[in-house]
């Protein structure tokens, strides 16, 4: 199923502080192309911040297997696939984590404001104030049922 999708995500140091948060407005996909859009996009944005090395998280099984193990080239998923393992083989290192949606709240509010949003994409340098509490509930390991 395809709809408007939105993407975001949390860039953090080795402590777990917030060095930068992300949001960007899709367009039509499915659900699994706007989990690996947001992985493409989370890795540009480290990658310009400097980062070759980084723990990433998704609550998406399929887009984690997906990179793991590749696809056919007739997937519909294939290019953005692909586009994830140039990054490793360009020298990027990535540990792929599968997240818990309840625990993957700071990515679910970025991702809905990327979609409400009215510009393509945003870089936020500090933690914006509409999730926040997301990620203060998150570094203390709290976790919320979806949608609260």
């Amino acid at each position: 199923m395809n709809g408007n999708a939105g993407t975001g995500g949390v860039l953090r140091d080795n402590n777990g502080n917030v060095v930068v948060t992300f949001v960007f407005k899709i367009g039509r996909c499915s659900v699994t192309q706007a989990e690996l859009w947001a992985i493409v996009l989370g890795i540009q944005v480290a990658k310009s911040r400097g980062f070759s090395e980084s723990l990433v998280e998704s609550d998406s099984k399929l887009a984690i297997s997906l990179i793991q193990h590749r696809c056919s080239p007739s997937y519909v998923c294939f290019q953005l696939v692909e586009m994830i393992r140039k990054f490793e083989s360009d020298g990027g290192r990535f540990t792929w984590i599968p997240a818990y949606p309840e625990a993957n709240q700071v990515a679910e509010i970025l991702s809905k404001f990327g979609l409400s949003s009215d510009t393509h994409s945003r870089i936020f340098p500090l933690c914006p104030s509409f999730v926040f509490s997301a990620v203060m509930a998150d570094i203390a390991s709290v976790s919320v049922p979806r949608g609260y």
